[in-house]
């Protein structure tokens, strides 16, 4: 039977990516059904990549709905315009894939769905078992991805088998031609909007130079934001080999289609390394310990993950105060050796 769905999902680019295999799984369950995407608007001033960039090109969602965040003596007034905006869909199902949530935020949300949609069935996740350290160490959390796609299915068993849709992948014929393919492409995410989360740049200066004398024909791609090209810009000008740095270059779904191409990724946690693992590419990535082990692991089991225990892991700084310790404890010979490995 046809049913309206109203799906919430909140969250910039790397949030919204981990979305996408639970948004695929609820249209191919729901085929004929239509789908509202229940999300926050974009304040044009921040100039951020929030939910509706990321999942309007899809085509798994037919209409949108926005909502703007109000402070606290604005809440009742912005839910009553929810209510208005929502009860000409006849809302039939809730999917919540809101970020992680608290017990009382979860139900909290599930009340304020019932008032707002009048939905017979509301979907939401668990809290998660963030705990604390067990005999000494963080433990390990189910990836993000696999939670939100636990919500729409309880018994998902993930089968490697998530495919971007053909309709948003466009070639970024300015960056690679076909007829001029290299042997090996690389691509790299070297920034972060959390200084906590980066790799050191001379690190993968040295870990370039090195795959670059082993490898024949290898051009390396820098992926990320028009606002961290600067950043990319200083290893590439130092680079001996063939580097381009495409950042601020390509859309999202173009940069998706390079990264296709490419036979690794190899970078930080961030929205680009969310991107590479969507679109298939193997990703060597390298993890701080400032979150729990698990929850921001990219989509699948091809993946390689560097991550070094330390006696302040779980510490949630965005900016380490210890000079990224649990980061510069992956050494180059490392991340050199995996890659090498994964490339063969």
């Amino acid at each position: 039977m046809k049913k309206t769905i109203l799906v919430f999902r909140v969250g910039q680019l790397g949030d919204t990516l981990v979305s996408l295999p639970a948004l695929q799984l609820i249209r191919e369950s729901n085929v004929g059904s239509k789908i509202v995407l229940l999300t926050e608007r974009n304040d044009s001033k921040l100039n951020h990549v929030l939910s509706w960039d990321v999942i309007r090109p899809t085509g798994w969602v037919d209409d949108v709905v926005f909502y703007k965040p109000e402070k606290q003596l604005r809440k009742i007034l912005s839910l009553f315009s929810l209510y208005k905006n929502l009860k000409k869909y006849n809302i039939d199902i809730v999917y919540d894939l809101s970020p992680e949530r608290s017990r009382y935020q979860l139900i909290r949300d599930k009340i304020i769905f019932k008032v707002t949609t009048r939905a017979r069935k509301i979907l939401q996740g668990v809290v998660l078992p963030k705990q604390g350290k067990i005999n000494g160490k963080l433990p390990t959390i189910e990836a993000e991805w696999l939670r939100l796609l636990k919500i729409v299915d309880p018994d998902y068993m993930y089968k490697n088998n998530f495919t971007l849709p053909p309709t948003v992948l466009g070639y970024p014929s300015s960056v690679l031609k076909a007829t001029e393919r290299p042997n090996v492409m690389i691509g790299l995410g070297l920034a972060s909007k959390m200084p906590a989360k980066v790799w050191a740049l001379e690190n993968y200066l040295l870990v370039c130079n090195k795959l670059n004398q082993q490898i024949d024909n290898l051009t390396f791609y820098l992926f990320g934001s028009k606002a961290e090209s600067d950043y990319a810009e200083k290893i590439r000008k130092q680079y001996s080999g063939v580097m381009h740095n495409v950042c601020g270059k390509l859309s999202i779904y173009e940069s998706a289609t390079l990264l296709k191409e490419c036979n690794l990724y190899i970078g930080n946690d961030t929205g680009t390394m969310h991107l590479a693992a969507l679109a298939g590419t193997k990703c060597l990535a390298l993890f701080s310990a400032r979150d729990y082990p698990g929850q921001w692991y990219p989509l699948g089991n091809q993946n390689t993950i560097l991550r070094k225990q330390v006696e302040c892991e779980g510490c949630m700084l965005e900016v380490c105060d210890k000079n990224n310790m649990c980061l510069n404890n992956i050494t180059c010979q490392e991340v050199f050796d995996n890659a090498i490995e994964i490339l063969q």
